[in-house]
């Protein structure tokens, strides 16, 4: 430990270019991906606001266990379904994913067919179900 903590001292300016480039990805990867809700923001949006969930995993995945009232539209089917998700202008469209990988690139991708209210959960089902937040298993 005493190693890496000469190492860092003697390279401080490396150390903070690289502090500095992280905060500033984490910004552009942030803004660019949507705003990010907890799980406790996102039932609120439902509550309040009436949010349509968009569950981007597999049907088997989802069939598994989603959230209350998600629509599937697996991440491999999305683009040719684009369509269906531009007359929600209104309502605010909430993109859940496994573990919040692939919700950003969906909402870049709606943002740019014009879509305007649109949020990601954060960490994704997992992040729900750490939380402890009830999901709905398709019957079997």
């Amino acid at each position: 430990m005493s190693v890496f903590s000469a190492f860092v001292s003697q390279q401080w300016p490396l150390f903070m270019v690289l502090g500095l480039l992280i905060a500033v990805l984490w910004r552009h990867e942030s803004r660019s991906g949507g705003p990010v809700v907890s799980p406790h923001l996102l039932t609120l949006l439902i509550n309040n606001q009436g949010a349509r969930i968009i569950d981007l995993r597999s049907s088997g995945e989802f069939e598994d266990g989603h959230i209350a009232g998600a629509e599937n539209i697996p991440w491999s089917d999305f683009h040719g379904r684009l369509p269906e998700l531009q007359g929600a202008c209104d309502t605010p469209l909430v993109l859940v994913c496994a573990m919040g990988q692939q919700a950003p690139s969906a909402v870049r991708r709606l943002r740019a067919a014009g879509l305007t209210t649109l949020h990601r959960l954060g960490g994704g089902i997992s992040e729900w179900r750490n939380q402890r937040y009830p999901l709905v298993a398709a019957k079997r």
